[in-house]
């Protein structure tokens, strides 16, 4: 049986996991193993376009940063 990353507990049909998907790391899909709320884990159960990214790449990760953008007076 493999071990998860975290807690080092394998994977069952009752406790599935989560997949990083830049470093492949696993993780139980359960709160304290994922770091995820409730509601954030229900949305990735639901969704097949979401993807989850574990705490050490985001922390690694550059920060995205947002900007708006006006249109000229012209246009």
């Amino acid at each position: 049986m493999t071990k998860r990353d975290n807690c080092n507990k394998g994977m069952t049909k009752k406790s599935v996991g989560l997949e990083c998907i830049n470093c492949g790391k696993v993780v139980h899909a359960s709160q304290a193993c994922s770091g995820l709320t409730g509601k954030q884990l229900s949305a990735l159960r639901n969704a097949d376009t979401l993807d989850w990214t574990c705490h050490e790449c985001r922390i690694n990760s550059p920060k995205l940063k947002s900007s708006f953008i006006t249109p000229d007076e012209d246009d």
